[in-house]
């Protein structure tokens, strides 16, 4: 099973309360094909942008992710990363 390719730290907030990080959506990932709305993302959490291609996207709900997609997230705790983090794998 394919890792995300890209899963990096952008900017940390609030003292390092609130991070901000990219993720990769690959084919394999629980994300890939799906429209934001269908994920269990964490209440503290958003997807703040998508870049595909040279495109860059402020998502809805109705977003459908793709493979190759960056999806940048704000998630406010550790727990909500890893929650994120998983959707990605």
């Amino acid at each position: 099973r394919q890792m995300c390719i890209r899963d990096s730290r952008v900017h940390s907030l609030l003292g390092g309360d609130v991070e901000i990080f990219e993720f990769s959506v690959s084919q394999m990932s629980k994300a890939c094909n799906k429209k934001i709305f269908e994920l269990e993302w964490p209440q503290d959490s958003l997807a703040l942008f998508v870049q595909r291609g040279e495109q860059y996207i402020i998502p809805t709900g109705d977003y459908q992710m793709h493979e190759g997609d960056i999806v940048g997230m704000m998630a406010v705790s550790g727990a909500s990363l890893t929650k994120i983090r998983s959707l990605f794998e």
